[in-house]
């Protein structure tokens, strides 16, 4: 998502994961501490309420981290673009226990850097290898839990047309620039 400023590059970006968002809940996203200005490390973008509650019969919770740079577009000079730089996107269960978890985290967090899949005790994984195991993924923006979580984990949208919301972020990047 590009904008002239940092800051309008920002808001356009946290405005497409917001319209995102509504789709099944309520929570909204809270943007760190000088996450609208430039700088070397991540900006952290994440949901206020955490994990956020969404409708439907088995109660599934959401979590959401995102990381973000702040780049100066290289075909025009006065126009700024952010890139994620990581994500930590996380389904738990009434109970609070994590589900699945989508991790991509280049730099720190671990020794895996690729984009991969956690199944947890809320999966109710019986083998100890799958849930200590970094299941490798492509790169998973939102719109693709969202879409999971209603299509596979009886989330109920709050929005009518949640399908047409999330169809074209989850086949481009959902405004994703990795």
């Amino acid at each position: 998502m590009s904008g002239k400023t940092p800051a309008l590059a920002v808001a356009t970006f946290t405005g497409e994961l917001q319209r995102q968002l509504s789709c099944v809940t309520n929570a909204v996203l809270r943007i760190g501490r000088g996450g609208r200005e430039p700088a070397q490390s991540p900006r952290l973008l994440t949901l206020g309420q955490v994990p956020a509650p969404m409708r439907g019969p088995a109660r599934i919770l959401l979590s959401v981290d995102t990381e973000y740079r702040l780049v100066q577009s290289t075909d025009d000079v006065e126009n700024w673009e952010v890139q994620t730089a990581g994500y930590i996107y996380a389904l738990k269960d009434g109970d609070h226990r994590d589900i699945i978890a989508y991790h991509w985290h280049p730099a720190g967090h671990s020794h895996v850097v690729v984009p991969h899949l956690h199944l947890y005790a809320g999966a109710m994984v019986g083998r100890p290898e799958l849930t200590r195991a970094h299941l490798p993924t492509g790169l998973i923006n939102l719109a693709d839990l969202l879409r999971l979580a209603v299509e596979d984990f009886q989330v109920r949208p709050l929005r009518s047309d949640w399908g047409v919301v999330l169809a074209p972020a989850a086949s481009q990047s959902s405004g994703e620039s990795s």
